[in-house]
């Protein structure tokens, strides 16, 4: 269900999943999704296209892409501002990105070992600049609590972490949004 919160966010037309996992996602009539890992998924194939790559460095060429989703994904990648301008380059120009990242709180980044850091969202705000993108909406918390799904609130969740106190204490990512500027890539 988060998935499909998260492709309302990415143009129509080809989109790349980074990090898509073992699993992989699936999208609607309107985006073809390539989805995207370092490690080939296991047991069933995962729906549509699936890639093993490095996020440094896709093999899809230069504006291949509508748009790009990279769920946590930055944390675990030495060098997330390259990363960040390997989709801008498969990216064709105004393509859109979003991205879900961990708050640079412990109880967010240290509860997983593979987590090589957090994020503020000024950091998210330097990163964006210095690989060519751009944000397009306030960066958010992200977030949940339990019992958030049985209330029917799995879709809201971004808007209720705005509610004072509740951002704070249950918000453990960000997630952003950013376009890529037409003069960053050209074809």
């Amino acid at each position: 269900m988060f998935f499909a919160h998260l492709l309302k966010d990415v143009p129509s037309g080809l989109i790349v999943n980074l990090g898509a996992g073992t699993t992989g996602g699936s999208a609607d009539a309107h985006q073809l999704l390539v989805n995207v890992d370092h490690v080939r998924p296991g047991g069933a194939k995962p729906p549509g296209l699936f890639v093993v790559a490095d996020a440094h460095h896709l093999p899809f060429a230069t504006g291949t892409f509508a748009g790009a989703m990279a769920k946590d994904v930055l944390e675990h990648v030495e060098d997330p501002i390259a990363v960040l301008k390997e989709l801008g380059r498969a990216c064709r120009a105004g393509g859109r990105l979003v991205i879900v990242v961990p708050r640079a709180i412990p109880r967010a980044v240290w509860d997983d070992p593979t987590h090589i850091r957090g994020f503020t969202e000024n950091a998210i705000q330097t990163a964006f600049r210095l690989s060519g993108w751009k944000a397009s909406s306030p960066i958010r918390r992200l977030g949940g609590f339990p019992g958030a799904g049985r209330l029917g609130l799995s879709r809201r969740l971004e808007m209720v972490m705005r509610i004072p106190g509740l951002g704070h204490w249950f918000g453990r990512n960000w997630i952003a949004r950013a376009a890529l500027a037409p003069s960053e890539n050209t074809q």
